[in-house]
């Protein structure tokens, strides 16, 4: 069974299956602003899109190394992205 706490990173999966590319690229907080910096570090302006893969990849990380208090944040990031961007009725 899966915990509660990763509910939000699953819906963001889903979300980013039928999302386009054309997100505005803000971050939403702590987190977000963090794995934004680092995807500028790396090279360019990423897209939305990969904030929000980013966010996942560290909410799975988290998860995966059971720091489930950790969790929320960067879930909770990604999913706000998803919603602000495509609302909260998308599919």
């Amino acid at each position: 069974m899966m915990k509660d706490s990763f509910r939000p990173a699953c819906l963001v999966l889903l979300l980013l299956t039928t999302a386009g590319t054309a997100w505005t690229l803000e971050p939403v907080g702590p987190e977000s602003e963090a794995v934004l910096q680092t995807l500028r570090e790396q090279g360019g302006e990423p897209t939305a899109e990969a904030l929000v893969v980013g966010l996942n990849r560290v909410t799975v990380g988290l998860y995966q190394a059971g720091d489930y208090a950790q969790v929320e944040t960067p879930a909770q990031e990604a999913l706000a992205l998803a919603e602000r961007d495509l609302g909260q009725d998308h599919p």
